[in-house]
């Protein structure tokens, strides 16, 4: 029986840094089963001053000149950035790995928790 493949993409990519290589089976299973997970509207844009705040600055100081650059673009990119623009997440989460403090504050504004 073939796996499911959204569900082997969202445990391999981990687009929310739940940290699921490092958590046993089971304990991958409770993360996705959670409640929070559920976000029937979650924002398509964030404000890029909200956005820039989320960036750690001692994460920020430690990327190359390259990266450097592509959050400062997305910095100035106007009044608010559209984050969930493919192109846009995946560059920043290819910069801010999870587990990165950046990255967790990115996703805080990005993830509407729903309470049960």
């Amino acid at each position: 029986m073939a796996g499911d493949p959204v569900l082997e993409s969202e445990i391999n990519i981990d687009p929310l840094g739940r940290g699921y290589s490092g958590m046993t089976n089971q304990g991958v299973a409770d993360d996705l089963n959670t409640v929070f997970r559920d976000d029937p509207n979650p924002p398509t844009s964030v404000p890029a001053a909200e956005l820039w705040n989320a960036f750690d600055p001692t994460e920020y100081d430690a990327l190359n000149s390259a990266d450097k650059a592509v959050v400062d673009f997305i910095g100035d990119l106007g009044s608010d950035v559209p984050i969930a623009s493919g192109l846009i997440k995946n560059k920043v989460f290819g910069i801010f790995v999870a587990g990165t403090t950046s990255r967790t504050n990115i996703i805080a504004l990005t993830v509407v928790p729903q309470v049960s």
